[in-house]
């Protein structure tokens, strides 16, 4: 199998998937701080803060830019190429309740621990930053998501496997839990 890049397109029906192929797509949730394994990579949502603007931008249409401190790891046993984009935002059960990094947008370094756009990760490598993404100005609670996409055998069809979100609450500075996430990661199949 091999690691087919999420394009936004594909990212649009990730959040309605509830299945495909022959097994049934399971949904994997944690909270700041848990580290959710997936099937290419772990990732671990560290802290997250709202801020009105970064570097002279400011969130478009009145929203705020959410900035998400995020750890990724390559758990497998081939480098991995991996693009900010790989994650989604959530806020909401609506159809327009979501939204992907900033860099879909503009290429503004915000900040210098701002993640790259595309980077490589070796096998065991890690790379950790802020995922900066534009969202309502009243929110207060998020889900940082992420989807396998692969290949099976000869096709070149992708498949949608496992969703994984780390839930949390901004209030303050600090991300929380959001309310009634008080459980560990489930790791089904790990």
């Amino acid at each position: 199998m091999k690691k087919v890049l999420a394009a936004a397109a594909a990212g649009l029906l990730a959040l309605s998937l509830v299945g495909c192929g022959k097994e049934q797509a399971k949904t994997l949730e944690g909270k700041t701080g848990d580290t959710l394994s997936t099937m290419f990579f772990d990732y671990t949502v560290t802290n997250a803060r709202l801020e009105d603007e970064m570097a002279g931008m400011l969130g478009h249409d009145g929203y705020k830019l959410l900035v998400v401190d995020v750890t990724v790891t390559n758990n497998g046993k081939n480098p991995i190429t991996m693009t900010d984009a790989d994650f989604y935002i959530t806020w909401g059960d609506g159809d327009k309740d979501y939204d992907y990094p900033i860099t879909m947008y503009d290429t503004t370094q915000l900040s210098d621990r701002q993640m790259p756009a595309k980077y490589e990760l070796q096998p065991e490598g890690s790379k950790s930053g802020e995922l900066i993404f534009a969202v309502p100005p009243e929110t207060t609670e998020f889900g940082l998501k992420t989807q396998d996409y692969y290949t099976e055998g000869d096709s070149q069809e992708p498949v949608a496997g496992d969703i994984y979100t780390v839930s949390f609450k901004i209030g303050g500075e600090e991300a929380a839990p959001a309310e009634g996430e008080s459980a560990p990661a489930e790791e089904e199949g790990k």
